[in-house]
């Protein structure tokens, strides 16, 4: 599921795609990083949809504030 995401993002944003962001100054960032890469596949695709629906429930809640 990750794997889509990131495939589905690279399509269409060309700035996710071409950014290069120095994630040595990143810290918790790479440490996410590295816990997800340990994780299994089951576990990899939990976490990206929990952030999808996080994502989703905050998109949703702009859009209805903003009417």
């Amino acid at each position: 599921m990750y794997a889509r995401f990131d495939n589905m993002l690279k399509e269409i944003d060309d700035e996710y795609r071409t950014s290069l962001i120095n994630f040595a100054k990143c810290h918790l960032i790479m440490f996410a990083m590295a816990k997800i890469m340990e994780m299994t596949k089951e576990e990899q695709n939990q976490v990206a949809l929990f952030l999808f629906n996080a994502i989703n429930l905050e998109v949703n809640k702009t859009i209805l504030y903003n009417v």
